[in-house]
Order: structure tokens, then sequence, then C-alpha cells
């Protein structure tokens, strides 16, 4: 691309920090994963399924991480919930789950999140799945820009 190109990468908004929501009721998970996301991301945080349903609505976080055992919904019925909800229709959902059963990772998949990942897990591995995750809604951003001023310019 040339220098009058606006955008020369995926990452549109460059200096805006990745928002990362981590929606466990195990605080000592939370901790764990915050340590490992908190330089790179803002994070936020639920403690049940309902919580991370009306807070995602307000902040359409770039990421949400689920954990499948929560008191209210679990994170399969969260997921459901949270992909219904237009504003997050571009917003990555990664479950993060001690059940490391096949029909528990398929069950995540169908229920709308984009990845499953079991603990306990490598950590460079997790970075590198939420970072293309990241790269990934970012470039979907881009793209529904570019399709919204063609629209726009075609009226």
């Amino acid at each position: 691309m040339n220098k009058s190109t606006p955008h020369t990468s995926i990452d549109i908004d460059s200096h805006r920090k990745p928002v990362v929501m981590i929606v466990d009721d195990d605080i000592s998970k939370r901790n764990m994963l915050k340590r490992l996301l908190c330089t790179r991301y803002e994070v936020q945080y639920a403690d049940s399924g309902t919580e991370a349903i009306e807070k995602a609505t307000i902040s359409a976080p770039d990421i949400i991480l689920l954990d499948v055992n929560m008191p209210d919904l679990d994170g399969f019925k969260t997921c459901k919930k949270l992909r219904t909800i237009d504003a997050l229709r571009l917003s990555k959902i990664m479950i993060v789950s001690g059940r490391a059963l096949e029909e528990d990772k398929l069950q995540g998949i169908t229920a709308g999140a984009n990845d499953y990942i079991t603990l306990p897990f490598d950590e460079t591995e997790f970075l590198l799945r939420i970072g293309n995750m990241v790269k990934l809604k970012r470039a979907e951003e881009l793209i529904n820009e570019h399709q919204w001023k063609a629209s726009y310019d075609s009226i």
C-alpha cells in the first residue's frame, strides 16, 4: 500500500488496547488470566453469565473468555446468549475450561465460541490464540468499515 492509504495493517486502532472480558466465578482463575493478559490488554471481569451479558452489551469487549461451570448460566448458555446480541457480533469468544472431553469442546463451538482451550494450558499458546483472535476481529472491523463506506458512497 502507498503512503496515502490510511490503513496499512489490520490493526485499525493501534492506540487502543484490546479489551478482554474474563467471565469466571473462580477468583484464583481470574487472577491467573489477568496476570497473563494485563500488560497487553485492558481486562474486565464478570462473575457470572448474567453479569457478563449485561457488561458485554455495554462495553463490547474484543475477546470474551468464558468458564463453563458458573452458578447462574453455564458458559455454553452464556455463549449462545452473547451471540444473539448485535453489538457483540464481531467479539471473539474463547471458552477456558477444565472440561476436556471432546463433547464439551464440540458443545462450546456449537454454542458460538470461536475457540476452546482446556486447563492447564501452555501460556505461550494461550497468548498466541488471544492475539490471533484480536487480529481477526480488527480485520473484520476494517472490512465492515470499508463496506459501510462503499454503501454510503453509493447513495
